[in-house]
């Protein structure tokens, strides 16, 4: 536990570090796995919130002394399978202003923009949540639903954001990500808010 304490400060110390450095002025550092299985060996995912920056700008330091010989990878270049849920909101509000189709495109862009192994899972929402899509790599399905999305009743937010991250717990092996394309607040969920981004925080979303 102790070692596990010791790379969590390394991490940790990355950010003090990068902090200084005035490309990450803006940037926040997001511890969001920690893998121990393979102990002494520690692998450790975080998300780095703000702009993107040289992997040569990344140190660690344990007990205040730099560590030599770690290996800092952009998640594309590892093995771990990428999974995306899209949730996409079909309230009745979306239909104002053109917001669904915009929302349309943007899905789209997203989902042709995909690598090869990303697996994406299509959700819509309005009164309550549904799973139109199921982790997939192929992205004529993922097309084939969203272009089938119609706006229509009320904004149960929170519902399908605690009914997508829901869906991880059967893809264990997957990176967890949750995209939300809403044009605004909740109205009918059953779930509030501190649920569903608890929800989120377990699962590493």
């Amino acid at each position: 536990m102790k070692r596990v304490l010791a790379v969590l400060t390394l991490v940790l110390a990355a950010l003090a570090v990068a902090g200084a450095n005035p490309a990450f002025a803006d940037s926040q550092l997001v511890i969001r796995s920690v893998d121990t299985t393979k102990f002494p060996q520690v692998v450790i995912s975080t998300q780095l919130n703000g702009p993107a920056t040289n992997l040569a700008d990344v140190h660690l330091r344990e007990n205040g002394q730099f560590v030599n010989g770690f290996n800092a990878v952009p998640l594309g270049r590892t093995n771990t399978p990428v999974g995306i849920v899209l949730v996409v909101d079909t309230s009745g509000s979306m239909n104002q202003n053109g917001k669904l189709e915009q929302a349309k495109a943007a899905a789209r862009q997203f989902v042709s923009s995909k690598q090869p192994n990303d697996q994406i899972a299509l959700v819509s929402f309005n009164t309550q949540p549904r799973v139109l899509v199921n982790f997939t790599t192929d992205p004529g399905a993922l097309l084939n639903g969203i272009n089938g999305l119609a706006a229509t009743g009320e904004t149960a937010l929170w519902d399908a954001v605690s009914q997508s991250v829901a869906l991880f717990a059967d893809h264990p092996s997957l990176q967890p990500n949750v995209v939300v394309l809403s044009d605004g607040a909740d109205t009918v969920s059953k779930t509030s808010f501190d649920a569903a981004r608890s929800a989120a925080q377990t699962a590493h979303a």
